[in-house]
């Protein structure tokens, strides 16, 4: 398949980016906050230490969409990983917290788990309802492992959670950056925060920025996995 990735598509999406960045009010489908994993990791309610800053998210779906390119093509990649994929990398979250995790986390896991599977069965095409998808794809993006660190710590320091001075034309020039970066690279962006990740934190992070940006660039989409078991059935302690 031909990316659409030409001239013609860039220019379109500087225009779509820069208006963004510009605009005030309401932006798209991505604008109200989810829960993230992290809330699930500690039991209260702390969005945790995001890795690409929400605002940026919710310029870059939208732009795809004025760029007519289709958001829930994310299901299933680094973005919004399917169930069995996550509920492996969060097992191997909570594994940092010691030899007795398993049986220490084991509510917190399965209401993590229970929630994503509902965004996941919401957000499949069988469901017609294109509203409803789309805002089951956001709450499914949050709740992707990828979207916050210290979920197997559990704890997080004030300087970790508080803003960083992100905004809407920060966010924009960072997408841009990414549109014109080398398949597969992800540059240097102000809105995306690694600095207390562990390396496999930070890895999926990446993955999760570089399916974004394949939207945004209308490339084809890495698959999360190629492995071909079911998701319908996946359990707490599946590997």
């Amino acid at each position: 398949m031909p990316h659409s990735n030409s001239e013609k598509h860039k220019k379109r999406l500087k225009k779509i980016l820069d208006r963004h960045g510009k605009s005030t009010g309401k932006i798209g489908f991505y604008d109200k906050r989810a829960t993230t994993g992290y809330r699930y990791a500690i039991g209260k309610r702390q969005q945790g230490p995001h890795t690409m800053a929400h605002i940026t998210k919710r310029v870059a779906l939208q732009a795809a969409i004025d760029a007519g390119k289709d958001p829930l093509l994310l299901r299933g990649t680094a973005a919004f990983p399917r169930p069995r994929v996550m509920n492996k990398r969060m097992r191997h979250s909570f594994a940092e917290r010691g030899t007795n995790w398993q049986q220490e986390t084991r509510k917190q896991r399965t209401a993590y788990l229970k929630a994503y599977l509902k965004a996941w069965k919401e957000s499949s095409p069988s469901n017609k309802n294109q509203t409803k998808r789309l805002n089951a794809l956001r709450r499914g993006m949050e709740l992707n492992p990828a979207t916050v660190y210290n979920i197997g710590k559990g704890t997080t320091s004030s300087s970790q959670i508080a803003g960083k001075g992100e905004n809407r034309q920060k966010a924009s020039q960072d997408l841009w950056k990414l549109v014109n970066a080398p398949s597969g690279q992800i540059p240097k962006m102000e809105t995306i925060d690694l600095s207390g990740a562990n390396p496999h934190e930070k890895h999926r992070s990446k993955k999760m920025v570089r399916s974004i940006g394949q939207l945004l660039k209308g490339e084809d989409l890495d698959p999360d996995s190629s492995d071909s078991e079911s998701d319908s059935e996946v359990e707490l302690d599946d590997y």
